[in-house]
């Protein structure tokens, strides 16, 4: 059994982790208080509800570079993280807050609405050289980034429809009358791919209550070239999205569906329990993976990435005491999983339970060299973070 190195961080929760080109993880946070060795760059003051947080970890050692916090007075949360060559982290995130400090250059300087979604550009040390409110006169959420050229597109939900911005004015929305959520983008040789859910009967044909959506644009001028669905008779929904070095494209999420295209291919056939995690390449094969209970691909975090061999792995959550999987059940209300499987999505690799008797939920994913690390947040007695009983967890699995 592969053991995990386990890194337990004084925040409530990460959704998500990425590797820099050196090794270093970059980590997108929300927590009510922090307590760390080292100085926040932009320490809280005031007593709020939530405020985001960037971590940087330094490779091998996993020793902190920096924590930087952002937000205002109210709600504020940092949802996912890019890093360009420099080093430079780039966040995207949903603010409440009215006070949300934004620099001199940004593209909107005032805050609308229930909330906007935010962008921010931090330096290799973590000081903001860039903040932006990002959104319109209702409600607006970041939800991706990825980067172009070192440029960041970030996509997201407004007003229930899905969006995708590069730069200050190159904005597509998209969705029909009903609820979407975009919850990941990828970029592959001048695409940007966006993928999440949909309820809108009218947008386009429904097979069931939601289907998972897969929107792939030019990179540069945002122009749809196509918009496609993908699911069975059931809700099925897409929280991660990943692109292989031959331009395929994998989606990851949870369904209740009996009948998800291309599973018949796949290392799991059929459902085992009234949901199940997935793993689709569009056009191609998929498979369930889960147990008796409930089982989900990551919902809050990136939860999908692809191997140079094109081996793809997979963080979630799971109620099942019967994965398929190496470990046993920790016992507590759920546990949080990490998969690896064939590019075909035939042959599981490798899959583990992470989890405690207290309750773990698998979140975001990263591959480095070696490794494949995965963010996870635990609930229980004894784990608190100032008012809530959470804190984030860093499971390094060697590979």
């Amino acid at each position: 059994m592969l053991a995990a190195a386990l890194i337990t961080l004084a925040l409530a929760d990460c959704d998500d982790v990425t590797a820099a080109p050196s090794g270093d993880l970059y980590l997108a946070c929300h927590s009510p208080s922090d307590k760390f060795s080292v100085r926040v760059i932009g320490q809280k003051t005031v007593n709020d509800e939530m405020d985001g947080y960037v971590i940087r970890l330094r490779a091998g050692t996993h020793e902190i570079v920096y924590v930087t916090r952002m937000g205002g007075s109210a709600y504020d949360a940092a949802s996912r993280v890019a890093v360009d060559a420099q080093g430079n982290a780039w966040v995207a995130g949903y603010t409440k807050s009215a006070d949300f400090a934004v620099t001199k250059d940004a593209w909107k300087k005032s805050f609308g609405g229930d909330g906007d979604a935010f962008l921010m550009k931090l330096s290799p040390g973590g000081r903001v050289l860039f903040s932006t409110f990002i959104g319109g006169p209702r409600n607006d959420s970041g939800n991706a980034i990825a980067l172009v050229d070192g440029e960041p597109v970030i996509g997201g939900t407004s007003d229930g429809d899905g969006f995708v911005q590069r730069g200050a004015s190159k904005r597509v929305t998209f969705g029909g009358s009903g609820e979407e959520k975009l919850t990941g983008i990828a970029v592959h040789r001048g695409k940007v791919y966006a993928t999440g859910y949909t309820k809108s009967k009218d947008w386009k044909t429904l097979r069931g209550p939601s289907d998972a959506f897969v929107v792939r644009l030019n990179a540069k001028t945002l122009e749809i070239e196509s918009e496609e669905l993908y699911g069975g008779i059931g809700d099925d929904s897409a929280w991660g999205i990943a692109v292989d070095a031959r331009g395929r494209v994998y989606i990851a999420g949870q369904t209740d569906s009996p009948d998800l295209p291309g599973a018949r291919h796949g290392f799991q056939k059929k459902s085992r329990g009234a949901v199940d995690a997935f793993i689709a390449r569009i056009g191609g094969p998929a498979t369930y993976f889960g147990g008796a209970a409930k089982d989900e691909a990551g919902y809050d975090g990136h939860n999908i990435a692809i191997e140079k061999n094109g081996d793809v792995w997979i963080a979630g959550m799971t109620y099942s005491n019967d994965l398929s999987a190496e470990g046993t059940y920790g016992g507590g209300d759920e546990d949080g999983f990490i998969a690896k499987f064939s590019s075909e999505l035939e042959k599981l690799r490798f899959a583990a339970y992470a989890g405690s008797p207290a309750r773990e939920i698998g979140e975001g994913i990263a591959l480095i060299p070696g490794a494949a690390v995965m963010t996870m947040v635990r609930f229980g007695e004894g784990v608190a973070v100032g008012p809530f009983l959470a804190q984030s967890v860093i499971t390094v699995w060697p590979r």
